[in-house]
């Protein structure tokens, strides 16, 4: 399913090396699982509701592809969305990249 944040926050959250690692915070207008909707991925990290009451709004893919024109805007903007998450990311390894590669600070 694919969900979008209608209220509240969401800590997205990944366990690495034993130990749960925050990647992000989400609040209202944000969104989650496209990979599920696009891919038929199973999830990738674990949301939380953070600070009280945090309502999401889920879409079943079934239900999405029975509704062509629907379908068709919600791809068109999870591929956007999508974009922008991959153009951070490549920014974020470019720079984990060169810290790598740079000499420690005498």
């Amino acid at each position: 399913s694919f969900y979008v944040v209608l209220s509240g926050e969401f800590a997205v959250e990944r366990r690495s090396n034993g130990e749960v690692v925050e990647l992000a915070r989400l609040a209202a207008g944000s969104c989650f699982g496209e990979m599920a909707l696009v891919a038929h991925h199973t999830r990738s990290a674990t949301l939380r509701a953070v600070g009280g009451d945090a309502v999401a709004l889920r879409f079943y893919r079934d239900h999405v592809d029975a509704m062509p024109e629907v379908a068709s805007l919600l791809y068109r903007n999870i591929a956007r969305i999508l974009a922008e998450r991959l153009e951070v990311s490549s920014e974020m390894l470019a720079d984990l990249v060169r810290q790598h590669r740079e000499p420690p600070e005498p």
